[in-house]
């Protein structure tokens, strides 16, 4: 029975749920990019074996005509077509230092409501993890002689108009490079929403860890011991629950000569670096493949309440914040 409705009640005239249709979108869209990838670089794992990365970033479709927010007349969110050569976009994940707050303050009460509901007699809620980090990250172009190294996928699914790079984090407070790793974007699902405060754009990427030298490789934006390689300092806080997880980031971005020590490098960041605000979801991509395998044999699966939990934990996100005006 339903509150106050005082008569037999069935959800609708087959009684059974009916699907979401941007998560249904979402669904297939992952499986065509994920769980179909055949590549052999996938199969069997180890430490130095690639991934697959699915992320879902807030920010803004831009009208590139018009430099703004694409406007649509739609009232709802909608998945744009972007093989449509007449609309001309780019997302840009960003967002206002007030806005950055909001988030934080959210995601945090979040964290603690959960951790006090695994507290309860009968728990009721699966209780969050939280991390905050401090880290670098410097560029260096991969040269084309050992492009050999790369899986299948990424050869061809890099831009050929682009080199190839290699990205090493380090620690801020120490200087230590924490992973290297090689990454490349294998396809992009961009979300209209008009009555939120932002859209949203789900990527498909592949990494892969490189276990070269980085002192033989060129620091990317040119060479030489004072080249200027656009060093990002990341403060990040991250938020994780079950198979997902959400990253509020203050980007700090700047060229900075190489011949500073890591250490130094960051501490020049913080102080002159231009800021950026960013906020991504991430789900398991092996969790994801995994059940998508055992669909595609027809076997018990959860692919499609992953993928919807996915969804909604942007959208949890994106209604968060005030909407825009209008």
């Amino acid at each position: 029975m339903l509150p106050g409705f005082h008569r037999p009640w069935e959800q609708n005239i087959i009684n059974k749920d009916q699907y979401d249709e941007i998560a249904s979108q979402v669904a297939g869209f992952l499986f065509h990019n994920v769980v179909s990838q055949d590549d052999p670089a996938l199969v069997g794992g180890g430490p130095d074996a690639p991934i697959i990365e699915i992320e879902a970033k807030l920010g803004h479709i831009i009208d590139r005509n018009m430099n703004h927010r694409l406007r649509l007349p739609v009232r709802t969110e909608t998945i744009l077509d972007t093989q449509d050569p007449g609309l001309k976009v780019q997302f840009r994940s960003s967002m206002t230092d007030m806005q950055h707050r909001h988030f934080n303050q959210f995601l945090n009460q979040i964290y603690m409501d959960s951790k006090r509901g695994a507290l309860d007699p009968e728990p009721s809620r699966v209780p969050l993890e939280y991390l905050h980090t401090r880290e670098c990250d410097s560029f260096y172009e991969l040269p084309p002689d050992q492009y050999d190294i790369l899986p299948r996928t990424i050869r061809e699914t890099r831009n050929p108009r682009h080199s190839v790079r290699v990205r090493a984090t380090t620690d801020q407070k120490t200087g230590k490079v924490i992973k290297k790793i090689i990454k490349t974007r294998i396809a992009d699902l961009n979300v209209y929403s008009p009555l939120t405060a932002f859209d949203w754009r789900i990527s498909v990427n592949m990494e892969m860890p490189y276990n070269g030298d980085l002192e033989r490789l060129t620091p990317a934006g040119g060479g030489g011991a004072n080249s200027s390689d656009g060093d990002r300092n990341k403060d990040r806080m991250s938020y994780r629950h079950i198979i997902y997880q959400v990253d509020l980031t203050q980007v700090t971005d700047v060229s900075i000569p190489r011949r500073f020590p890591s250490v130094r490098r960051a501490d020049i960041l913080q102080k002159h670096g231009k800021k950026e605000h960013e906020l991504e979801v991430e789900v398991d991509g092996e969790e994801i493949r995994k059940q998508g395998m055992l669909l595609r044999e027809k076997r018990p699966n959860s692919y499609e309440q992953l993928i919807k939990g996915f969804v909604d934990n942007v959208r949890v996100l994106i209604r968060a914040v005030p909407p825009p005006e209008r």
